[in-house]
């Protein structure tokens, strides 16, 4: 039998981690690449790391320098129209990679 995997898997395991869960919120406005220091050093900025995820991109997305390169300035979270702590999310990836 063949192993259906669902297209929001990944989202699903995103938001089972502390920091993660606003994954959910987010309505790809792009603040947080543009408030983002480091957005030009990121192979994905991080609004492409969310859609990436919602597109099932696990892999693409933990391979990415992009968490890595986060500086938790938190300025994309305090600028989020969503309230979205971003700098939190790169950290739930960190613990995924």
């Amino acid at each position: 039998m063949e192993k259906i995997v669902r297209a929001n898997s990944f989202v699903d395991e995103i938001s089972a981690i502390p920091g993660g869960e606003g994954i959910r919120l987010c309505i790809q406005c792009g603040t947080c690449t543009g408030s983002c220091p480091n957005a030009d050093r990121m192979e994905h900025t991080p609004s492409e790391l969310i859609a990436m995820a919602w597109a099932g991109m696990r892999n693409e997305v933990l391979s990415s320098n992009a968490m890595w390169y986060c500086l938790s300035c938190y300025l994309c979270t305090v600028r989020c129209p969503r309230g979205i702590k971003f700098t939190d999310f790169m950290h739930a990836l960190e613990g995924l990679s």
